[in-house]
């Protein structure tokens, strides 16, 4: 059996079809990306917090190791 193709209406159908899919999922796409930046920058914020507490607690501890040493002598 010959695989007879489809009339140009048809053809024109599912490639309006595809596209419209494809136009869907770029919005999709779109909408994930603005959503991921945002929460890029969400995590920057807070990584950068933890830098600051743990130098802060670093700084903590080393005074308090300083203190300890001057006791001891």
């Amino acid at each position: 059996m010959e695989h007879q193709p489809l009339p140009t209406q048809d053809r024109l159908k599912n490639i309006t079809l595809m596209l419209d899919h494809l136009l869907d999922q770029t919005v999709l796409l779109k909408q994930e990306n603005a959503f991921l930046k945002h929460r890029m920058a969400e995590l920057s914020q807070a990584r950068a917090a933890l830098v600051e507490k743990n130098r802060s607690a670093t700084l903590h501890i080393k005074r308090i190791i300083q203190q300890l040493k001057e006791e001891l002598q």
